[in-house]
């Protein structure tokens, strides 16, 4: 059996996370679709269709964060939205598959596409049980937010890195006011019309919550669910320390389809080289079973993914050491990624950080 590293931690509370379960619905589908996606990977095992799918509604963002990827290219430029009819065409082929997870977001925010809430609509229509998107936060007006909670969204996730000014620092022009006012807005909204849905949650990186250690006492009354990234160089791949026997669980998991159609198996190929086909012109479920990702798959279960760009790019396959949060008073076990410790390493470290300060 496979071993699969993660470096997502849901730091809620327990019976908040049970909650959190029951107010998604459909138990029994999401219970089946939770043994898929954790045994799966595991077992070798691939099924006929990917679990998840993720369209990219807009490549655009309104924000430069100094830790993402998309700093390092110039192809996130010029931006771009998907087109309604290629967002339909993907939809219905996943409504048809019986698809339970539809994710709106990759490298892009997604509310910078005017029609996402006719897109949450639409796939709520067709009968997909779990619609969503993570986002930033800085363009959810209340009218935004009152047409997405009227679409049917599920859940949606807020990227909100540390409290106050440390918040500001790393998702400048965005206030913490205006976050706060976000999330808290959408928890009243919910609460005067005894809404469960839109779930929320905020995630942050692990670093935000060791300096901010209130920052789960500070969420937890207008949110459904904490979550903590392990910190990663993603701004700096020189530093990562790859673990040759990593397994990546997304090739038996998921698709990630942007905004033009093109399709990758795995969230870190920001630049696409592991182009498995087009939406646009061919169907998911042939790219999903084709050759490509077949052989993707097999360099995986191989301890082969170094030989893939993307592979190397991605700070995922870290090797790690176990750590400890303090959240909410209890201590909570995650884990610190490694980094070179060599010459070139140490330099890249340090304008790593010299970004991190500047942002």
């Amino acid at each position: 059996m496979m071993r699969i590293n993660f470096n997502y931690f849901v730091v809620s509370k327990p019976l908040d996370n049970l909650r959190y379960f029951l107010r998604r619905g459909h138990t029994a589908r999401l219970l089946w679709d939770r043994f898929k996606w954790y045994w799966f990977p595991r077992l070798g095992v691939v099924p006929r269709f990917p679990l998840t799918v993720d369209l990219e509604a807009s490549l655009s963002c309104q924000l430069q964060c100094p830790m993402c990827t998309r700093a390092q290219s110039d192809m996130f430029a010029a931006g771009g939205n998907m087109d309604f009819d290629l967002f339909r065409k993907v939809v219905d082929e996943c409504a048809a598959h019986g698809v339970f997870s539809l994710k709106l977001s990759w490298r892009g925010e997604p509310t910078l596409n005017p029609r996402l809430p006719d897109m949450v609509r639409y796939a709520k229509a067709t009968g997909i049980p779990d619609v969503a998107f993570l986002t930033n936060g800085g363009l959810m007006t209340p009218e935004l937010t009152r047409a997405l909670v009227d679409a049917g969204l599920d859940w949606i996730s807020f990227s909100i890195d540390g409290l106050g000014a440390d918040y500001e620092r790393i998702r400048r022009p965005i206030s913490f006011a205006w976050i706060e006012g976000v999330v808290k807005g959408l928890h009243d909204l919910k609460r005067r019309e005894g809404r469960v849905k839109p779930l929320v949650r905020v995630q942050t990186i692990s670093g935000c919550i060791a300096r901010n250690p209130e920052y789960f006492g500070f969420w937890e009354p207008w949110v459904d669910r904490i979550a903590v990234i392990a910190e990663q160089h993603r701004e700096a791949p020189e530093l990562i320390r790859h673990d040759p026997d990593y397994v990546c669980a997304s090739p038996f998991q998921r698709v990630f389809v942007t905004w033009n159609g093109d399709v990758v198996p795995c969230h870190g190929d920001y630049f696409l080289h592991n182009r498995m086909g087009n939406a646009g012109e061919q169907s998911i479920a042939d790219i999903w079973n084709g050759a490509r990702f077949r052989e993707f798959r097999a360099a995986m279960r191989a301890r082969r993914r170094l030989d893939y760009e993307a592979c190397r790019l991605c700070p995922d396959g870290g090797q790690f050491t176990g750590d400890t949060l303090t959240v909410g008073g209890r201590t909570v076990s995650v884990i610190r990624f490694l980094e070179q410790d060599d010459a070139a390493g140490r330099a890249a470290r340090g304008g790593a950080d010299a970004d991190r300060q500047a942002g």
